[in-house]
Parts: structure tokens; sequence; C-alpha cells
């Protein structure tokens, strides 16, 4: 509430990054304060979406409310590709083997664990399954690595400075989540030249669209995800230039700009 200054200011663009729903009670006391709070912070109000799954989810709760923005997009966040691509070529000494790569925190939104079940499944030869991230789910993915015998194949090294090393020497990159704002590990990735394998979950399939959407999989299904990482391991679809070029900073900063002037701010 103290920072609700902001929302006074009619020279402000606010962006959303992540996926939410607004409460959708209309009576009584809580009815009236959810729309006196959705009213003040987005009637008659510009702002974007980093995602058109966060934009469709944002508009059904408002059209509840009967509040209506004066302009809401949806721009996804960009990517420093350039530097992305300068990062995964140092030179840093790490696993020189075959693996598959997984990103992120370690907490159940995540589901590594989905992750390292489907890769039990498949159990390629002479491939390894790598984590980067920490988090308060490491001991219990700890606990599935050993109950599957996995304790040889599967690596935490927890958090590196680096990650952009790891992906472009991946066999293929893989997001389990259950639900996602955008998917900048996805970006990264594609980024990086590294096929992405991904659970259907929010709006990835805004990033992966043509050819990569075969990397989509149902959300919670481990045997579905395992299917389509052993056909990646023996098929890649490799990303090209031009499924990244349009999360560039300069296309996505032109996006804002153009909101910007066509918004007379």
């Amino acid at each position: 509430m103290q920072r609700m200054w902001w929302y006074k200011k009619d020279n402000a663009v606010f962006s959303l990054h992540l996926p939410f729903s607004l409460s959708t009670t209309t009576t009584g006391l809580i009815g009236k304060y959810n729309n006196w709070l959705t009213s003040k912070l987005f009637h008659d109000k510009i702002f974007f979406s980093v995602s058109e799954y966060i934009r469709h989810s944002v508009e059904q709760s408002l059209k509840i409310q009967n509040v209506t923005p004066k302009k809401h997009l949806s721009i996804h966040n960009p990517c420093d590709i350039g530097r992305v691509r300068h990062l995964s070529s140092q030179d840093i000494n790490i696993y020189d083997g075959d693996f598959i790569l997984g990103v992120g925190r370690l907490t159940n939104q995540k589901r590594f664990d989905l992750l390292i079940k489907a890769f039990h499944r498949i159990n390629p030869a002479d491939c390894k399954l790598i984590i980067l991230g920490e988090g308060n789910q490491r001991r219990e993915l700890e606990k599935l690595i050993n109950e599957l015998d996995l304790a040889e194949k599967v690596i935490m090294p927890g958090f590196v400075d680096n990650p952009y090393v790891w992906y472009k020497k991946a066999k293929l990159f893989v997001l389990s989540s259950d639900c996602e704002g955008f998917g900048n590990a996805i970006v990264e990735a594609l980024a990086c030249g590294t096929p992405v394998v991904s659970t259907n979950c929010g709006p990835v399939n805004e990033i992966l669209t043509g050819e990569l959407k075969k990397g989509l999989v149902s959300k919670g299904d481990f045997i579905a995800l395992a299917n389509v990482m052993a056909e990646y391991l023996k098929n890649p679809i490799v990303p090209s230039d031009k499924n990244v070029e349009r999360f560039s900073f300069g296309t996505i900063i032109k996006q804002q700009l153009d909101l910007l002037n066509d918004s007379d701010i």
C-alpha cells in the first residue's frame, strides 16, 4: 500500500511478470475492497504483460470487476542474445560428456521430480542429467534420485555463475515446470542453439512455435516428457537465429517504445 502513490502518476507504464488471477468477489466488504483495489491498480492505466498467457488471465479478471485499462498489451521479456552467446563461449571447466540440462530453483513449481522420473524412464546410455540451481526441494530430489538408483547419473552442482556454457554444451534443455510467467530459460537455451523440450506450461507455447512446438508436452506427464526427450536425443530440432531474434533487446525495446509513443507519454 505504501507504493500505491506510483499508480497516481499519469505518465507511468507498468509491467506484469507473473501469472495471477484477481479476486472475483464483487459483493460485501471484501467485494468493495477488491473493486477499489482493482480500479486503483488498473482502471485507465497503461501496462503490459510479458506474455499473452498473463494478459489473458488479467483481462478475464478485469472484465468481472468492470475495470477498463487505458491500454494493455502483451510484450515479451527481452533476451540479451549477444551477451548470452558470448558467455556461452567462455572456457570454463564443466562436465565434458553428454548431458541433458535442467535449470532453475529447486522448488515444487519447477517439477524437477518429473524431469528425474522421465530421465529414469529413458535411462540414456553415456548421458547424464544435470540440474543447475538451489532451493528447498534439494533433499527431496536427492532422495528420489537415490530411490531410482540414479546417484551416478544425475548431478546437481547447485548455483553456477555462468549457466550459459552448460546450455551450449547440453544435448538438450528440458523445462518441466507446472507454471511459468514467461520462460526466460527457454529463450536463453534457444540463443545458445540448444534443442528444447518443455511442458506446455503458461506462455511456453508462445516461445516454442513452428517446428519447435514439437518439443511441447502436457504438464505433469513424465511418460510423455520421457518420450519426447528420447526422440530429441535421436532427432533434435535445433533452433535457428530466427527463433530467438524476436526476443532480442532491439525488437522488444522497440515494442515498448511504440507503446509509450502510441500512448502519448
